[in-house]
């Protein structure tokens, strides 16, 4: 390992990218206390600077325009810099992706994909018109370049498979930095169900709104947190007033840093619909956050039914109210075993040593320093 250097190319590491930034800037600062020589190459926007500055990480930041993040400055900076040993790309559907092609090709390194979840059905079904040009253009061409592809699930992989690629893939959970066991509950008789993501589309939320006003649980209120995309969020208000549940669901916008996990270790219950997930980080940090979940069969999460932390359903309004009838029928001394085992589950198997242990043996097989890792598959 020593010696070994990386070179991360992210469209962004600010809260514009939603998880992804994150979890890159996690990982990194992991690798690199392990010894490798991990860098970051990233696009600036608006939050750059203000959300990287609490990892205390060393990154470069070039300008970019819109739509597909065209950057003139992102590979003469790289090529400036000394030679890295590994290129990891991180995303989808915009120009890095191509600059991370065109350098693993000009340097002759390994390239290492990560689709983050761009490649889900769900995903590429939507506004598809916009990503068929980039697909054949280069994205096609950049994951069959890819020497490995990383998964963060098997569901993943399996998509990934469908498309037909025939690289290896890579399946390695996400981390999360586990926050300190505190006393759970929001300090109130009230019982806390908590939304916290993108309010976009592909969440569910009319699933979740549609649940509540089946059921109406009394002595319960519903938190939706998140930043709005594209206008999402009026509509979920609509749905709200127009149900006339306005003192059920209070919106709080987006929520970052430590308020995030205050927020979560607040919650009695957290509720994720979504139609489509690669992993949901968002569903870690709750667990971790000794927080029971309810998500849906589209998500990786059948584990938190086997462990007996949560429920998984169907996305569909049936069993979504099915799955929060029980969940807010249950006593609180319940919904607090559950969430024990939940965090039980997160130390267990979604530490960041674990995910950049995995990640580390991935480097060292491309580099010729080791074998093949069993998080490693072929076709």
């Amino acid at each position: 390992m020593g010696g070994m250097s990386v070179l991360n190319i992210v469209p962004s590491i600010s809260r514009l990218s939603g998880g992804v930034g994150p979890a890159v800037m996690e990982s990194v600062a992991e690798q690199r206390n392990a010894g490798v020589d991990a860098r970051i190459v990233t696009l600036m926007d608006a939050y750059t600077e203000s959300d990287a500055v609490q990892y205390g990480l060393p990154y470069v930041a070039v300008p970019a325009s819109s739509p597909i993040a065209y950057s003139a400055r992102l590979m003469p900076t790289v090529l400036a810099g000394s030679k890295p040993q590994v290129i990891h790309s991180h995303g989808m559907w915009l120009h890095p992706d191509y600059i991370a092609l065109r350098l693993s090709e000009v340097l002759k390194v390994p390239l290492i994909v990560s689709p983050h979840g761009m490649l889900e059905p769900w995903a590429l079904s939507n506004n598809w018109w916009k990503k068929a040009p980039i697909w054949w253009l280069w994205e096609r061409r950049r994951l069959a370049r890819a020497d490995v592809i990383i998964a963060t699930s098997e569901l993943e992989a399996q998509h990934i498979r469908d498309l037909g690629m025939c690289r290896a893939i890579a399946v390695i959970p996400l981390g999360v930095k586990l926050p300190p066991v505190v006393d759970t509950g929001n300090g109130s008789d009230e019982k806390l169900g908590l939304f916290l993501s993108r309010i976009h589309p592909k969440k569910g939320l009319p699933l979740l709104v549609e649940a509540v006003r089946r059921i109406r649980p009394l002595g319960w209120k519903f938190i939706i947190a998140g930043p709005d995309s594209n206008g999402h969020e009026e509509e979920i208000r609509a749905l709200v007033n127009n149900a006339g549940m306005q003192d059920t669901f209070e919106f709080r916008g987006p929520v970052y840093g430590e308020a995030k996990w205050r927020l979560l270790q607040s919650a009695d219950l957290f509720i994720l619909p979504s139609h489509s997930e690669n992993f949901g980080l968002v569903v870690v940090e709750s667990l971790a956050s000794q927080t029971p979940v309810i998500t849906t069969t589209t998500t990786p999460w059948q584990s938190i039914e086997k462990t007996g932390c949560g429920w998984y359903v169907d996305p569909t309004p049936e069993a979504i109210t099915k799955a929060l009838k029980e969940a807010t029928l249950l006593p609180k001394s319940t919904l607090l075993e559950m969430g024990a085992r939940g965090r039980a589950l997160v130390e267990a198997r979604f530490s960041w040593d674990q995910s950049v242990d995995s990640l580390i043996s991935v480097h060292s097989w491309l580099l010729g320093q080791a074998s093949r890792p069993a998080c490693v598959v072929f076709p």
